[in-house]
């Protein structure tokens, strides 16, 4: 389907949760201060919701504590696998008999040996596409240019999916 015949528009924090609960991966509520739903005519054919982090030193990562208050993250993106095409894949999931860890919840628990021993063959990595911190200054002119002045992460190029 075109591009063209989508659009985007907020809606609730409950419909955000409910298609977030019954289709996202986690299946677990998230976050969210603003919801925006991807639409195909009128069917909701994807979710997005942003929050406020959970995590302080996260919110004084971005640009420094003086600004700490007006970041807000992702927290949740579902788009139905009729709509989408897979981006280039660049890191790994964790998996255990098939399903999908993250690899901080096994790393939390055990050493890569003790993986190795406990889940042999079981445990394999599954490449998946990278994530990515994408920052909007919601700001103009000097205010802008002064917490661009405070980001701490270098800006790229939006990346982009091969053709």
């Amino acid at each position: 389907m075109a591009l063209e015949n989508y659009h985007i528009r907020k809606i609730d924090y409950a419909t955000a949760m409910g298609v977030i609960v019954r289709e996202h991966y986690l299946h677990r509520k998230a976050p969210c201060s603003v919801a925006f739903g991807l639409f195909l005519a009128e069917e909701l054919k994807g979710v997005v919701c942003y929050g406020t982090p959970s995590s302080a030193p996260l919110r004084s990562g971005i640009a420094g504590p003086a600004h700490a208050c007006n970041v807000a993250e992702l927290t949740r993106l579902w788009v139905c696998d009729s709509s989408w095409r897979r981006a280039s894949v660049v890191n790994v999931n964790w998996t255990i008999d098939g399903v999908s860890k993250h690899c901080q919840t096994l790393a939390d628990k055990y050493t890569a040996e003790q993986i190795r021993a406990e889940f042999g063959d079981r445990f394999s990595l599954q490449e998946r596409p990278r994530k990515h911190r994408y920052v909007f200054i919601n700001a103009k002119g000097r205010r802008r240019a002064e917490i661009l002045s405070c980001l701490r992460y270098r800006p790229e190029p939006y990346p982009k999916a091969p053709m």
